[in-house]
C-alpha cells in the first residue's frame, strides 16, 4: 500500500495495517489457509525500511486477533520523516479447518502474545511420556509447536501415599556407623 502523504502516528499505521490485514485474511480464507507468521514492512520517506514480524501459535486468519499482536512492534518503530508505504505478507501458511473461536484459540492467543515477547522457545508445556519414573513421566516442549495431548486413560499402578518407616541400625557409640549391611 502506497500512501499519498507520509504518516507517523501509531494510530495511522494501525489503521492502514487493519485494511491490509482484512485483504490478506480474505485471500487466506478463499484458499482455506491460515498464517503462522506475518511480516509488516514499513517504508520510510528516506528509502529506509523497518520490519515488524509476528509469529502465531496456531494458523489463524482473523484480522482483529492478528492486529492486536502488531501493536507493540509498531509502537517501537521510529517513523523518521514519515512512512509512505506498507507491505504485509504471510511468511508461513498452513491449512485451517475450524473458523469458530474456541477455548483452544484463546489459549493460542495467549501463547502468541507471550511468544512474541519472550520467544516461542521460552513458552513451554508438558506432554505425557511413557515412564514409570515420576521425573520422566512428562516431556517439556515449546507450546507453539506442539498441541495439547491428554494423558493416557489406561489405569496406572497407584503411587504410594506413605513411605515405609526407616529400619533401625544398631549403633553402640551413638554416632552413625562407618560401615553397615542392609538385610
Amino acid at each position: 500500500m502506497t500512501l499519498p502523504e507520509p504518516i507517523g502516528l501509531t494510530s495511522d499505521v494501525m489503521a492502514a495495517l487493519d485494511r491490509l490485514l482484512a485483504r490478506l485474511c480474505d485471500k487466506l480464507a478463499r484458499a482455506g489457509q491460515g498464517t503462522r507468521k506475518v511480516r509488516l514492512e514499513l517504508h520510510r520517506v528516506d528509502r529506509s525500511a523497518a520490519v515488524v514480524e509476528v509469529g502465531l501459535a496456531r494458523p489463524m486468519r482473523d484480522p482483529a486477533r492478528i492486529s492486536a499482536l502488531f501493536r507493540k512492534g509498531v509502537d517501537e518503530v521510529d517513523s523518521g520523516y514519515g512512512i509512505d508505504g506498507l507491505r504485509l505478507s504471510a511468511v508461513a501458511t498452513e491449512q485451517v479447518g475450524n473458523t469458530r473461536i474456541t477455548e483452544e484459540d484463546e489459549l493460542s492467543d495467549l501463547i502468541s502474545r507471550l511468544g512474541n515477547r519472550l520467544g516461542f522457545e521460552a513458552v513451554q508445556r508438558f506432554l505425557p511420556a511413557s515412564s514409570r519414573i515420576p521425573e520422566r513421566s512428562f516431556l517439556i516442549v515449546p507450546a507453539a509447536y506442539a498441541g495439547p495431548e491428554p494423558f493416557s486413560k489406561k489405569r496406572r499402578p497407584r503411587r504410594p501415599i506413605t513411605l515405609f518407616p526407616p529400619e533401625p541400625l544398631a549403633s553402640v557409640s551413638g554416632s552413625p556407623p562407618a560401615r553397615f549391611s542392609w538385610r
